[in-house]
This record gives C-alpha cells, sequence and structure tokens, in this order.
C-alpha cells in the first residue's frame, strides 16, 4: 500500500510539473497591420536561435523549443519590408517568461504583454499566464545583429562629361531676423513609484490612469464583472493610459519612473497574489512627486 502511495505521489509531482513549465518562454504579438520578422539570439553568444514571422494583429510564440528556456538571455531584432534597417533589444530577465508586444507607434516598441483589460484578467490575448512576466526594466536597446554586405555592381556605362555652366551672382534681399518664439510650457511631472510587497507571495501588478474622476473605482477586494465592463468602457474611451506592469517576488520591491500628465485624476493600482483573488485600489496622483506603497496581503497602504 505505501508503494502504491509513493507511485501515486511521483505521477502528480510530474503531471504538476509538466503543466507548469508547458507553456512557451516566448510570445510576441504584433500589434501593427504589417507582418514583422523577429531574428532571435543569444544575448551572450550572439549566436542565432531562431527567426519568428509574425502576421498583422497575432501571436507567435516559442512553443517546446528547447534551447530557449528562462534563463536564457535573449537579443531579438525586429524588422520589418517597409523598414528592413531592424531594431535590436537585450532581453535580461531570468526566470521570467518574455511575453511582449511590438507596436513602433510607442516610446519603446518592445514591451511587456498587459493581456485583455489592462491585464485584470492576468492573462495575455492568447491565453498565456502573465504571473511570471518580464518587466520593462529587463528590455533594452542593443547593437542589431552584423547583416552581411552585398558587394556593389560595377556600372556599365560611363557618365558622360559634361561642362560647368557660368553661374551668375545672385542678389539677395537682407532678411528681418525672426521674433524669438516663447517656449511652451508643458503641464508634465516626473512621478516617482515604488511599490513594496511585505508578503511571503509572490504578486503581479499594473498600474493604469484615468482622465476622469471615476465613481467606478473604490478600494475593492475581487473584481466584480460590473467593475470590469466600467474599465473596459472607459479604457476603449481613451480614458484610461497604462503606466506600469509587473511582478514581485516576497519582501520585494520596484521603483518605477514616469512622466506623469496634469489631466489624470486617479492612479489605480491592482494587484494579483498567486493563487488568489485580484483586488484594485485609487489613490489620487495630483501634485505628488513620490507614491510609495506597501501590500500588506489585505490592504495597499500610501506610505
Amino acid at each position: 500500500m505505501r508503494n502504491i502511495k509513493n507511485i501515486f505521489t511521483i505521477f502528480v509531482t510530474l503531471l504538476t510539473t509538466q503543466c507548469i513549465f508547458s507553456e512557451p518562454v516566448i510570445e510576441i504579438y504584433n500589434k501593427t497591420n504589417e507582418s514583422i520578422q523577429v531574428d532571435i539570439a543569444d544575448g551572450s553568444s550572439r549566436k542565432d536561435i531562431t527567426t519568428a514571422y509574425v502576421n498583422p494583429n497575432e501571436q507567435w510564440n516559442s512553443g517546446d523549443r528547447t534551447t530557449i528556456t528562462l534563463n536564457t538571455k535573449l537579443l531579438m531584432q525586429v524588422s520589418t519590408k517597409a523598414n528592413p534597417s531592424p531594431k535590436a533589444f537585450m532581453i535580461d530577465a531570468p526566470g521570467k517568461t518574455k511575453y511582449l508586444s511590438w507596436d513602433p507607434a510607442k516610446s519603446q516598441p518592445l514591451y511587456p504583454q498587459t493581456g485583455p483589460l489592462l491585464g485584470l484578467l492576468g492573462k495575455t490575448k492568447s491565453g498565456l499566464s502573465l504571473s511570471n512576466n518580464i518587466n520593462t526594466e529587463n528590455i533594452a536597446l542593443t547593437n542589431p545583429l552584423a547583416a552581411p554586405q552585398m558587394p556593389k555592381k560595377p556600372s556599365q556605362q560611363q557618365p558622360a562629361a559634361t561642362q560647368p555652366k557660368p553661374t551668375q551672382p545672385k542678389l539677395t534681399q537682407p532678411t528681418q531676423p525672426k521674433p524669438i518664439q516663447p517656449i511652451p510650457t508643458t503641464t508634465e511631472t516626473d512621478l516617482e513609484v515604488k511599490l513594496t510587497n511585505a508578503t511571503n507571495v509572490w504578486v503581479s501588478f499594473s498600474i493604469t490612469l484615468q482622465k476622469v474622476n471615476p465613481s467606478i473605482i473604490l478600494n475593492v477586494g475581487p473584481i466584480p464583472p460590473k467593475l470590469i465592463d466600467d474599465l473596459q468602457k472607459a479604457y476603449v474611451a481613451q480614458e484610461i493610459t497604462p503606466f506600469a506592469v509587473g511582478s514581485l517576488t516576497p519582501k520585494d520591491s520596484q521603483h518605477m519612473n514616469r512622466k506623469l500628465s496634469s489631466t489624470f485624476s486617479k492612479m489605480i493600482i491592482k494587484i494579483m497574489p498567486l493563487g488568489g483573488d485580484s483586488y484594485l485600489f485609487a489613490f489620487d496622483p495630483h501634485g505628488k512627486k513620490k507614491m510609495f506603497f506597501k501590500w500588506d496581503g489585505n490592504q495597499l497602504v500610501e506610505e
């Protein structure tokens, strides 16, 4: 009987391990209207691993490729037919999944996926878990992989020699100096945010900013479906914009520095403990240059 229990325990352990590691290490979501080519290489040796071809508004993932692990340092360079000069990024995030989005219209075109509904579901559009995904700080621009230089063909026909034409001096009228234009004042300020996980549980988080003074946001626990619907409507109306997304190990903290526009009236922070319920909290960022928060397992407290 004891042997049967041991065999059953080993079987459950193997099955659980297979479920945990069955998800791919890399997913790239092409959020543009043109196909992209992503060359993926080892970040240390710069040796080619694979090339991904991602259609517009579709996802590509690395599947079960054994040469790519969670601890592999990666170099990714993205190119298109319209812009063949690649942009290269170094991805250095040991132990993290690399679920990324590509949108060259953003200041950082390659960035962590947030998932539908601003990450409220905790999954990518394709259904992969974002609980252990990469942070923005783990992605950096780098030099692209060396491309072979194609030899130039010699010209078959020599251009005929031309005699220079004499030019007449042009008389120019003196120009009046232009008045100095005043520098426009900006309404953006730097905001430093620190988020501390004071618990012994791994947590994921997403921070968004909302333009209007929302009556739908309160300090609430498990997210009700009605609140998710209201947030989705606000996101479609461009009243909500992402600020940061990431994860924290137990007793860990993370600093984030961003530009904050005065048009935003609420900062919404979603806390997603591993294996538990999700929580939403709202804070007022007006007039603040620093906002430090601590998650104690029940409340998110501004310190």
